[in-house]
């Protein structure tokens, strides 16, 4: 049996009773339906939204009601029925192991899997990179590239499809420091009974009721902590709150013009003449016209930032009653069995860290003992009376870096023997040092500035010194508790390691390089003919070729080096702002938006390996184990790092045209300090105009330009299939729905020469038949994939995936969630073995 991903949940008017059996007869033998809550609340799963359509229809003829944004979690039914356990831990907040029952018998197995989620639904998109890269001869700006190329100018006209802003300035309500025109004013608001609701709502929304939990203690643990952190809210944000007046809000009631003055203001640049036309600046233009010509041509990604990436080995707990092949173990330092190595191998001068070569470990069958109650084979943190072996909690190693929870000491073991000695793979050692670097790199690491804690509870560099400090004197000392992870198969092996139970590990490649930074990834540097000495050898890639480079960053920084009159190089492409055209007609409640309170925007890294590495295996299991994820490579000879997806592209959504998903007009969301107020937004239909000039284009090159601006006019020329056309993306919110824009090319002027050469002129060239008989020159190997990322209301185009059973929860927390049921299903071997 399948289960549906659409679900809802429900509960019997009345307190009434019922089984999920009768229920099933009520509402679709078809159906799921789990029993959520003592025959009183379920929850119904359909295999597609119609289907829960119909069966919305009959809640009340069945006697049952929905529970609007009640949890739908539900896991996917095993072979014989049983429906899946409760509540997962995840991670870093929990500082010590989950305890498990003794053992009672039975084999095990693997666990239940839960009901993968699709990868497919999404904002975005991805267009793969070249199997190979071209470059060709640079056109220099001295007239000798002039003869037989293109020089001229096309004229386009760009018309919104859904609201676009492209955004002029971006403040906050309150921002002194601007010296700029500004639209808005503010006042505080005064306490009051309504401002006070108002508070109480956005706090109910920040930090909504927890979900049903069958463990009530758990349950009113966590009812505690929302109410702690409700309070907290309403304390912290009541001297924030202000009342805006300014461009389209004066008719709006008091509590609908509520923010926080640290809300964020976007609007667009208007030209300072009658009617104030919206301007779209040249440089935005431009920035699409790269981008989109980047995938056609295939050209490097150098704009890609280094980064790498680290994940918790125990971040989900494994029964080692369930069969798996990977296993968290308890080891021992011995004596003499550690040593001194240098941090970067490459780099001799580098810090010198503490590496054990061997390790003792104890059994496999010790237990958590949390409430001290096992007779044996047990092991405790902290032990109550004292005692136990020397353990280093935290990332810290026993200093709080940015630990919520309390962090242990010393660990207490019950049989302390017997114990086997092994040695630590050469590999193995080689991978804790690059996980040494991945967490004292604050450039690129694990504590750089995207780490949410740096710069607000936590010091990166701090961070970075305490854990280098740590790894040179304080871990790894003879008789420290220590955890491994252990390869059950054969004879064993230690696969990973770390000073406490939830540590990290570094995955074997990063973004930009492969082989623990040591080899660079293909795609993401300027390729070899750019980097000649020579400047009779220098060949440029077909983007920087028409775009130029400066010399004056890290991706041409190099380029032209052997001439110091190519240092730098201009662009062949010159684009215009777009001006808006209003007529006589026009008011500005026709062309602009009310102010609109923008849902917060999500923001994925490429530390989501589920989007921004191609999946080859998912839904199914990879080879190596029952994981369906492709990571940037967990263990060295474990796995196969993955592939990056290439460039970024985001989709047109349909429902953009039906509803306005981009919008949350709640109390919390006004408040939220990360989302944003938009003023003067284009409407759908805005018309604007602009123009491209070019010199000294080949063919293949000014064809490749027209389809890059313009995908619907060209797209059947190029084999497009899609009866509903293409668009393009431009501006800001573009994930939420905002910016979809059709260009097309009215005009195109070439300059003649042969005619009058002491009076060259344009002379108009008819745009589709020129287009169509110069197509054949333009090669473009990913040009299919190019043009199905552009269809117009695409299938695939969704708001940012959400946790399962949290319709408006934390996007992060779905990535993060992702991995964790990686990390643990990657323990166990592929099914069936």
């Amino acid at each position: 049996m399948s289960v549906g991903t659409f679900r809802i949940r429900v509960r019997v008017a009345g307190g009434a009773k019922l089984s999920y059996v009768q229920l099933k007869d009520k509402l679709g033998k078809d159906l799921f339906i789990q029993d959520a809550g003592g025959k009183k609340e379920f929850v119904v799963c359909a295999d597609t939204e119609e289907r829960l359509k119909e069966v919305r229809a009959k809640l009340a003829e069945a006697g049952v009601e929905e529970v609007l944004g009640g949890a739908t979690d539900v896991a996917a039914p095993n072979a014989g029925g049983a429906f899946g356990a409760g509540p997962r831990r995840t991670g870093p907040a929990h500082r010590q192991p989950p305890a498990w029952p003794p053992r009672v018998g039975g084999g095990g197995g693997l666990p239940p899997q839960q009901a993968a989620p699709g990868l497919r639904n999404k904002p975005y998109a991805f267009v793969s990179l070249p199997e190979t890269f071209s470059t060709a001869t640079p056109i220099w700006h001295d007239g000798s590239g002039t003869k037989g190329r293109l020089s001229g100018e096309v004229r386009f006209e760009l018309r919104t499809l859904t609201p676009m802003l492209v955004g002029c300035e971006r403040q906050k309500v309150v921002d002194r420091e601007s010296s700029g025109p500004w639209p808005l004013m503010s006042d505080p608001v005064a306490a009051s009974t309504t401002r006070d609701d108002f508070l109480r709502r956005a706090a109910e929304g920040a930090y909504p009721d927890p979900a049903p939990d069958p463990n009530a203690a758990r349950f009113e643990r966590k009812v505690r902590e929302v109410h702690s952190a409700r309070r907290d809210y309403l304390v912290r944000q009541a001297p924030h709150v202000v009342s805006l007046v300014g461009v389209g809000l004066s008719a709006m009631p008091n509590e609908a013009t509520w923010v926080t003055k640290e809300k964020a203001v976007l609007w667009p640049l208007r030209a300072p003449w009658v009617h104030g036309p919206v301007l779209i600046p040249g440089d935005s233009l431009k920035g699409l016209l790269r981008h989109e010509l980047g995938a056609i041509l295939g050209a490097p990604m150098e704009r890609v930032a280094e980064r790498s990436y680290s994940y918790r080995p125990n971040s989900l707990y494994v029964d080692p009653r369930s069969g798996p092949r990977l296993v968290a173990r308890i080891a021992r330092i011995p004596a003499g069995a550690v040593q001194r190595r240098s941090l970067d191998p490459k780099d001799p001068d580098s810090p010198k860290v503490s590496v054990p070569t061997s390790l003792e470990l104890l059994s496999l069958d010790l237990r958590y003992d949390r409430d001290h109650a096992l007779p044996a084979s047990w092991y405790r943190f902290d032990p109550r009376v004292g005692g136990g072996d020397p353990y280093r909690g935290g990332q810290g190693a026993g200093a709080t870096l940015n630990s919520k929870k309390r962090l242990h000491r010393r660990v207490g073991v019950n049989p302390s023997g017997p114990t086997t000695s092994t040695p630590v793979p050469i590999d193995v050692i080689e991978g804790y040092l690059h996980t040494l670097r991945h967490l004292t790199d604050t450039q690129y690491g694990h504590f750089s500035e995207r780490h949410p804690d740096v710069g607000t509870t936590l010091s990166a560099d701090a961070a970075g010194a305490q854990i280098l400090q740590a790894a040179q004197s304080v871990v790894f000392q003879p008789g420290d508790l220590i955890w491994v992870e252990w390869d059950t198969v054969g004879e064993g092996r230690i696969v990973s390691f770390g000073w406490h139970y939830y540590y990290r590990w570094a995955y074997q490649d990063t973004v930009r390089h492969v082989g623990w930074r040591y080899t660079r990834r293909a795609g993401l540097f300027p390729l070899p003919d750019e980097l000649q000495n020579d400047p009779a050898n220098l060949k440029l890639s077909a983007v920087r070729r028409l775009f130029g480079y400066t010399g004056d960053n890290a991706g041409s920084k190099d380029i032209g080096r052997g001439d110091p009159n190519h240092s730098q190089l201009m662009g062949r492409l010159f684009v215009n702002a777009a001006l808006e055209l209003v007529s006589a007609s026009d008011t500005d409640e026709t062309r602009f938006l009310k102010p609109t309170f923008l849902k917060e925007l999500g923001m994925p890294r490429p530390s989501a390996v589920e989007h921004y590495l191609k999946q080859p295996h998912h839904p199914g299991s990879r080879p190596c184990d029952n994981a369906s994820l492709v990571t940037y490579g967990d263990a060295a000879g474990y796995d196969t790092p993955g592939t990056l997806a290439g460039r970024k592209f985001y989709l047109d959504r349909p429902d953009a045209y039906t509803g306005t998903p981009w919008a949350e007009d709640s109390p919390a969301n006004r408040l939220n300090d990360r989302s944003t107020l938009a003023l003067q937004a284009s409407a759908p239909q805005r018309p604007f105009r602009f123009t491209l000039r070019f010199r000294d284009l080949d063919a293949a090159e000014l064809v490749a330009v027209l389809l890059a601006f313009c995908p619907n006019q060209f797209g059947k020329l190029v084999n497009g299939k899609h009866p509903d056309g293409y668009c393009s993306k431009l501006g800001y919110a573009r994930p939420l729905g905002w910016g979809s824009v059709r260009i097309e090319a009215k005009e195109m002027l070439l300059l003649d020469t042969d005619t009058a050469p002491d009076a060259p002129a344009l002379k108009p060239e008819h745009v589709a038949s020129w287009f169509q008989l110069h197509l054949k020159e333009l090669q473009a190997a990913k040009l299919p994939e190019w043009l199905a990322i552009h269809r117009h209301k695409h299938p695939d185009a969704a708001d940012y995936p959400r946790p399962k059973g949290q319709p408006n929860g934390p996007i992060y927390t779905y990535h993060t969630q992702l991995r964790a049921e990686h990390s643990r299903l990657r323990r166990y071997p592929p099914r069936g073995r």
